[in-house]
C-alpha cells in the first residue's frame, strides 16, 4: 500500500527539488531535479554540465550510462522494499547526443518487480528537441543489506 511505502513518500516529498541530498553520492553529483515519482516509476530532469561532457562538449557515454543506472536504482527504491538491489547487468543503446547546457529527461519504470530480480527499462530524452537519446534496461538483484529507514 502506497501510504505505508516510506521510500515513495520520501521521493514524493522531493518532487520539484534537485537531488543534492540523496542516498547516493553519485546521484548527488548528477544533481537531477525530480519531476515525478510513482510506485515503480521516476522521472528526473538533468542539465548537462561541463564535468559531464567529452572533449566535444557532448554528454559523455559513461556519464549517460551512470545517469541511467542511477535513475533505474531510484525506480527500484520507489517500490518501498527494505533491501538494496544491485545492478547485475546494464544495456544501453545510444541514438543521439546531448550537448553542454541541454536539459535531458530520464524516466525509469519497473517492468517486472520480482522478489529477487527486478527488471527496469529507462529512456533518456532531449527536452528541447524532443528526441530520444538513449534507451536502457537493467536487471537488479536483491542483496542482504537493508536501508534501515
Amino acid at each position: 500500500m502506497e501510504s505505508e511505502n516510506i521510500q515513495l513518500q520520501m521521493l514524493k516529498a522531493k518532487i520539484g527539488k534537485t537531488m543534492k541530498e540523496g542516498l547516493s553520492p553519485y546521484g548527488q553529483w548528477i544533481a537531477g531535479k525530480l519531476i515525478a515519482a510513482e510506485y515503480g516509476e521516476v522521472t528526473f530532469e538533468i542539465e548537462v554540465r561541463n564535468d559531464m561532457t567529452n572533449p566535444l562538449q557532448m554528454l559523455h557515454g559513461g556519464a549517460t550510462a551512470g545517469i541511467v543506472d542511477e535513475v533505474i536504482g531510484i525506480a527500484v527504491f520507489s517500490l518501498g522494499r527494505p533491501n538494496f538491489y544491485t545492478t547485475i547487468n546494464l544495456v544501453i543503446d545510444y541514438f543521439a547526443s546531448a550537448r553542454l547546457g541541454d536539459v535531458i529527461k530520464c524516466t525509469a519504470k519497473v517492468v517486472k518487480p520480482g522478489n529477487n530480480i527486478v527488471n527496469v527499462k529507462c529512456e533518456l530524452w532531449d527536452v528541447t528537441q524532443k528526441k530520444l537519446l538513449v534507451t536502457g534496461s537493467s536487471n537488479l538483484m536483491k542483496i542482504e543489506q537493508t536501508f534501515g529507514l
